[in-house]
């Protein structure tokens, strides 16, 4: 199997919208919920899992309103190097952080932890040739 690209934004492809929350594949990937704020649409709270059929049934802050979009994360343990924290990460958690960025930089104030907007703060200060991130070895 080859390797997979780095998880950024446009490697995964693009969001894919839901209708009916029970037809999401219990599969790992990233999730977003967005809402009508004064007509336009934001996004609301972005995040990851491993199963997304379970996970969005059971979040809280989802309203009736919602729209419900997500992408699926293939080879969601592989591992990578974090380039803010120098440690190993799962695609997947590399993939979250990357799409939280990416939110933030089209002006949208989703929810997440502080620790996640200070990493985003952190990967935005990093020189050019040290925010690439790279395979660094294979999981199950």
């Amino acid at each position: 199997m080859p390797n997979p690209r780095s998880p950024s934004p446009n490697n995964l492809g693009g969001w894919r919208n839901c209708t009916n929350v029970r037809n999401l594949p219990a599969a790992p990937g990233i999730y977003k919920f967005r809402r009508r704020y004064n007509g336009r649409l934001r996004t609301q709270y972005l995040g990851m899992t491993t199963n997304l059929n379970t996970r969005v049934r059971n979040h809280t802050s989802r309203r009736a309103g919602d729209k419900i979009q997500f992408k699926l994360v293939p080879h969601h343990r592989r591992m990578y190097r974090d380039p803010v924290s120098n440690r190993n990460r799962t695609r997947l958690n590399i993939a979250e952080k990357l799409h939280l960025r990416d939110e933030f930089s089209r002006g949208q104030n989703c929810r997440r932890s502080t620790s996640l907007r200070a990493w985003v703060r952190q990967y935005n200060n990093l020189p050019r040739n040290r925010r690439a991130i790279r395979l660094t070895r294979r999981s199950r």
